[in-house]
């Protein structure tokens, strides 16, 4: 039995959907078909005064000898694309004052660079609304993976393409687990 800590069924499914790139990444990386070491997820990244960034997954990787931090966020959509706007510009997120973001692109990027984060890879299970790409390519720095990239990816490592049904059988008994933990570390 799970335990979903008073959560929706969206959160939920954002849930399974981030443990399956959790373990689609370690698995390529086991294969040697991403360079992608210590990969995690849910870590906080805090700075002074209390303030941090939540990270969906994060990784370490090496590029000219020299180890470097990475993060990846995720987003689920049961509909057929993520927008380029955020709901009503949202400028406030757990509390905390966060200036001028109001946009998918400008979010992740505030948030790699608060991570200290040198590569940021966006991802959803579906597509993302075309500005949204163009926005990342003029940015640089940020990868953009959706549903054709995923599937190919699911097929390298010997899974099925039917990308939802993979999703929905991920085990979320560790996150929540690795969530109760922190949890009650940090009330303590």
């Amino acid at each position: 039995m799970v335990i979903t800590l008073g959560m929706s069924r969206n959160q939920i499914v954002g849930a399974k959907f981030e443990m399956w790139l959790l373990d689609l990444f370690k698995d390529l990386s086991q294969r040697n078909l991403l360079n992608f070491q210590n990969i995690d997820y849910n870590n906080k990244y805090f700075r002074q005064k209390g303030e941090y960034r939540q990270l969906d997954l994060d990784f370490q990787y090496v590029q000219n000898g020299i180890i470097k931090q990475g993060m990846i966020e995720a987003k689920y959509c049961s509909n057929c694309y993520i927008s380029f706007k955020l709901r009503n510009g949202e400028l406030e997120k757990n509390g905390q004052m966060i200036k001028g973001i109001d946009n998918i692109v400008s979010e992740v990027c505030e948030r790699a660079v608060f991570a200290r984060a040198t590569k940021a890879i966006l991802v959803t299970n579906k597509q993302f609304e075309k500005r949204v790409k163009e926005e990342a390519y003029t940015i640089g720095g940020l990868y953009i993976l959706e549903r054709p990239q995923l599937i190919k990816m699911n097929i390298a490592r010997g899974k099925s393409s039917n990308l939802e049904k993979e999703i929905m059988k991920s085990d979320i008994s560790y996150y929540y687990d690795k969530i109760g933990r922190k949890y009650l570390l940090w009330l303590s």
